[in-house]
Order: C-alpha cells, then sequence, then structure tokens
C-alpha cells in the first residue's frame, strides 16, 4: 500500500469487512466465527453442527448463519429434535436485521432471545454445554456510541452444543502503514470518516462501502463507490483539496 501512496495520485479503499468480531467472553474460542461457518459451507465442506445451536447476533449474517444451521440441523439429524436459537444485545424495535430477514428466519423455525448479551460459554469436559447471559440495559451510550451495558443481577442460561458468533465483522487495515493509518479518522461507530465526496482525512485517499456506511449492503456500496469516483474526479482536477 505504501508504494501504491506513493505513486498515484487518488486511491479508493473498498476492501470492505472481512475479517468476524469475536465476543471476547470466557471461553469464545470454544464459538464458530460466522464468515467461517458460512465460507465452508458455501464451498461444500458441510460444518458438522450440534442439535442444539446458539447464534449470537442480531443482523442479518446472523439470520442467515441461523437458518443455514437449523437446515443443516435437519439434514445431519433427521427425524430428531433439533433447535436453533439467537441471542442479541438489541431487543425488537432496534434489532439491525431487516424485517423480511426475521420473519424468514422465524418463519423457518428459528428461535429468538432479543434484549440479552452474552456473558460466558460454558463448557464441560472440554465441550460446549451452552451460553450464560445478561440482560441488556442498553445498547448505546448518550453520544450514541456502541457502549452495551447490563443487568448483573438479571441472568438467563441457554443450553446448547455449539455456538456460533455473528456479531459483526471488521475491516483488514493491517496492509495500511501506521503511520499512514493513524491519519484517518473514524466515526463513533468505527466506520472511516469521510466527506460529501468520499474523500478520508488520509490526503488523497477516499473510501466507500462496508468501512464507511451502517447499511453494509450493495446497493449502498454502489452508491458510495460511484459518489467517490466524482469526487475523485473533481480531486484530480484540482477542485478538491
Amino acid at each position: 500500500f505504501e508504494d501504491i501512496y506513493k505513486n498515484y495520485d487518488a486511491i479508493y479503499l473498498g476492501i470492505g469487512t472481512t475479517v468476524s468480531r469475536s465476543t471476547r467472553v470466557k471461553n469464545s474460542d470454544k464459538a464458530y466465527p460466522a464468515l467461517l461457518f458460512l465460507k465452508e459451507n458455501k464451498i461444500g465442506k458441510g460444518v458438522k453442527v450440534g442439535r442444539e445451536v446458539i447464534v449470537i447476533g442480531g443482523g442479518n449474517v446472523a439470520m442467515d448463519v441461523a437458518r443455514e444451521a437449523l437446515r443443516l440441523q435437519h439434514i445431519q439429524y433427521p427425524g430428531e429434535k433439533v433447535v436453533t436459537k439467537t441471542v442479541s444485545l438489541e431487543d425488537w424495535d432496534i434489532m439491525p436485521a431487516t424485517k423480511e430477514e426475521i420473519e424468514d428466519a422465524k418463519a423457518e423455525g428459528v428461535q429468538f432471545n432479543p434484549g440479552w448479551g452474552p456473558k460466558e460459554i460454558k463448557i464441560e469436559d472440554g465441550k460446549v454445554k451452552g451460553l450464560l447471559c445478561m440482560k441488556v440495559k442498553s445498547v448505546f451510550d448518550e453520544q450514541g456510541r456502541f457502549n452495551p451495558t447490563f443487568y448483573e443481577d438479571k441472568e438467563m442460561f441457554l443450553e446448547g452444543d455449539m455456538v456460533i458468533e455473528a456479531i459483526g465483522q471488521a475491516p483488514d487495515f493491517s496492509f495500511i502503514p501506521k503511520e499512514l493509518f493513524d491519519k484517518l479518522e473514524f466515526t463513533p461507530r468505527r466506520k472511516v470518516k469521510v466527506d460529501e465526496n468520499g474523500k478520508t482525512s488520509l490526503p488523497k485517499v477516499f473510501a466507500g462501502g462496508d468501512i464507511v456506511n451502517l447499511n453494509l449492503d450493495a446497493v449502498t456500496a454502489i452508491a458510495d463507490a460511484k459518489r467517490a469516483a466524482e469526487g475523485i474526479d473533481l480531486y484530480l482536477k484540482g477542485k478538491l483539496k
């Protein structure tokens, strides 16, 4: 990236979010990352799922994971009792998944536990036994920043033999040298901050897509790229600083 930055007049960052986030609760290393789960199923590996799957997350990816896990359960355990349930920090009114995704998951039999956050993945004899959860007090602080708080005295235990974390994805900025990365400004929601032309705080660098917006969809990403292309055109003509 350093060579590209030195040798080109303008750069557009549209790298997406390719790294699964982790809850980092106790024993979270025993959880399956959502992106890996979806990827391995897509290429035909067919992940072995449990009879009681817990999906942590309330976004569209969590809905995709839950529905896929439930379908795999019916294939791998025909005629047996299986269940897939989600647990999310967000309650129904602020759940990030679209209404359509939620309704489709419900229709397939996915169970929901909104307004609860993970505290610990319970392990017995090296195997997942369930998820200990805390009741959510608030998800965002007064400034609108993601800063969950919990009722420490309100807990719930969900039985399960497999946990999948689908709490979002993060961009991989490791290719950007620190001296350049430190010049990038971020929003309170940890998105790359851009102006109305898609320009970042790092000189001659523009950005768009999932690293910039919260929608995480193709339509918005395409619109971001169009805006940035027009911004780059103005920049190269000397009409933008």
